[in-house]
């Protein structure tokens, strides 16, 4: 409520506005100067024409008070009557019409799947048009939004292009060895210690992957999980071990939490048992202690029960019969599997759930070309990584990950392509525009 004062004060001008500080002010044609001038660098005098002249339009409509959204609109219009397009485009707000605003809070989107109609989900979408706009209109050249708008690529999460990477694989490794600070400091969560038991380790992995969702637009990754966690397992039954996995589970599919009201975009590489390739590594124990004499080789055993026991829990689903979609399975397949014990019973487990749910995913790396190993999160990266590289990955210093993620219409090419050597021109193309927003990125 106004004071007295206040309001005989405001009486006195002919014009009121209603600023987007949801403030009431008397109108002053001189912060539409300013602003030109820092929003957008307009020439001062020019600045001050436009501003007598939306004053002058203003007090010709004879209203009780206008909108800073309905001033700065009527100066926009003055811009394009001077042909000053790109001083528009860098003036205009941000934002989504009343209209469209009230069928979010009513109807809600079907957009994307993972979304649900709630309050959370409501004040995403909001947000999402504003820094979607912010991103065509401020961050890609023309010729990039058209082509996105058109149809012709796709530019995935827009709304997360200005400030965040899209997918992220971590080394869980990190979070067993030095603890948890969801926040990357500890300066405004609690700080945990490495875990000492084995729910507590699982309880921190799940935590790691929900709280990156603050940071990354995609999916977050484990790889090596069952192999990392086996040091845990050591002296549990396979009941209790199944236990875990289903803590794990259970835990991923039901935080609620995630950008916009959602579960957790994540997923989990599991290996039959530990590859030859980390075997000599030395083993993170419970504490965050490591011992040169113990390996992650000195756990096979647990490896491919803690495989088994997750894999069991995808096959049975929740509690009434729906399947796990997150964290999504991820199955490497390596030549020196098929030479253990047990891995051809294993695969026919696995293989009960890709009939039952259809939700495991396979990383073949039986192929020759490909190296001992392949990272994945929600997209799939193929990696070489060389000998420096691999000395980090064995100290556990090396993350993967995309920055954005750009598609191509390859059904609209073939459409406008003529011939066969049109097809490959107009791929091509459309590349160099993927690679050129990669690059803005």
């Amino acid at each position: 409520m106004l004071k007295r004062d206040t309001a005989l004060e405001l009486e006195k001008h002919d014009i009121l506005v209603r600023t987007s500080r949801n403030t009431l002010e008397p109108f002053d044609r001189n912060r539409i100067v300013e602003s030109l001038v820092m929003e957008v660098g307009v020439g001062r005098q020019i600045a001050e024409e436009i501003a007598v002249e939306v004053e002058n339009g203003i007090k010709a409509l004879n209203l009780e008070f206008v909108s800073a959204p309905l001033i700065r609109e009527i100066v926009n219009v003055k811009l394009l009557e001077r042909g000053l397009e790109v001083e528009r485009a860098n003036y205009t707000r941000l934002g989504l019409p009343v209209y469209d605003a009230t069928q979010l809070i009513e109807k809600g989107s079907r957009e994307n799947a993972n979304l649900q109609h709630n309050p959370e989900t409501i004040h995403k979408l909001v947000a999402d048009r504003v820094m979607k706009e912010y991103a065509l209109l401020k961050l890609l050249p023309l010729k990039l939004a058209d082509s996105h708008m058109r149809g012709e690529i796709h530019i995935h999460d827009l709304e997360y292009f200005a400030t965040r990477p899209y997918c992220f694989q971590h080394d869980l490794r990190w979070f067993l060895k030095n603890g948890l600070k969801v926040d990357g400091t500890g300066e405004n969560t609690a700080v945990a210690g490495p875990a000492k038991n084995a729910e507590v380790a699982v309880l921190h992995a799940a935590k790691a992957l929900a709280a990156a969702q603050t940071n990354f637009a995609g999916g977050q990754g484990l790889d090596f999980f069952n192999v990392w966690l086996a040091p845990y397992m050591a002296g549990k039954s396979y009941k209790e071990i199944k236990q875990l996995a289903q803590m794990f589970i259970y835990e991923m599919s039901q935080m609620y939490v995630a950008r916009g009201g959602q579960t957790v975009f994540s997923d989990i590489d599991i290996e039959y048992g530990v590859p030859s390739i980390v075997a000599e590594l030395p083993a993170i124990l419970p504490g965050g202690i490591q011992k040169e004499s113990v390996t992650y080789g000195d756990f096979e055993e647990e490896a491919i029960a803690f495989a088994k026991a997750l894999t069991e829990v995808y096959l049975e689903g929740d509690y009434v019969g729906k399947p796990f979609f997150f964290p999504k399975p991820n199955y490497k397949l390596r030549k020196e599997n098929f030479r253990k014990e047990g891995f051809e019973d294993f695969m026919i487990l696995v293989h009960k759930c890709v009939a039952k749910y259809g939700t495991p995913y396979f990383l073949n790396l039986l192929a020759g070309y490909l190296p001992d190993n392949v990272f994945a999160q929600c997209c799939r990266l193929v990696l070489s990584p060389d000998a420096s590289d691999w000395e980090d990955f064995a100290r556990g210093c090396m993350r993967t990950g995309s920055l954005q993620v750009v598609t191509l219409n390859l059904p609209r090419i073939a459409y406008e392509s003529k011939d066969d050597d049109g097809l490959f021109e107009l791929i091509e193309e459309r590349m160099l525009l993927a690679r050129e927003v990669i690059e803005i990125k």
